[in-house]
């Protein structure tokens, strides 16, 4: 009787993978083939009055460009609003200093006030007090 070792090699067909992709045939000069350019862009806003410090404005479809090609994302822009050498804003009022003569302020008369759409002749009653408040409506 004869003993022969031997081992049993099980053979397994090979996975076979086909990958599609798309080649580009040419590559853009300017982008080199990466679908973005790198650039600044002009964006024209329509600022509304009475906008005031910190908000924040939704510019859609005007942000960075989506590299697979897609819409490109939206802007914020937050405002900053810059103090005024003449006007100073308390909420949503426009606030001017107006100097007043003694006689002016006793007598009455008529002085220039500066507002946001040009001067304007405002009408001094007589007896006017010192920081008394007179409200120009519409005018800023």
């Amino acid at each position: 009787m004869m003993i022969a070792n031997y081992s049993v090699i099980q053979q397994r067909p090979l996975l076979s993978v086909n990958l599609y992709y798309p080649q580009l045939k040419y590559i853009c000069k300017s982008c080199r083939g990466k679908r973005v350019v790198l650039g600044t862009k002009s964006v024209k806003l329509n600022i509304m009055p009475g906008v005031d410090n910190d908000e924040t404005i939704k510019v859609s479809r005007s942000g960075g460009a989506d590299p697979d090609g897609n819409q490109p994302g939206d802007l914020y822009v937050v405002i900053k609003v810059r103090e005024d050498p003449v006007f100073r804003r308390e909420g949503a009022d426009i606030h001017v200093d107006a100097v007043l003569s003694i006689t002016q302020a006793i007598l009455g008369g008529t002085i220039q006030v500066p507002t946001l759409t040009g001067d304007v002749v405002l009408k001094v009653r007589p007896g006017t007090q010192p920081a008394q408040k007179v409200v120009l409506k519409k005018k800023g």
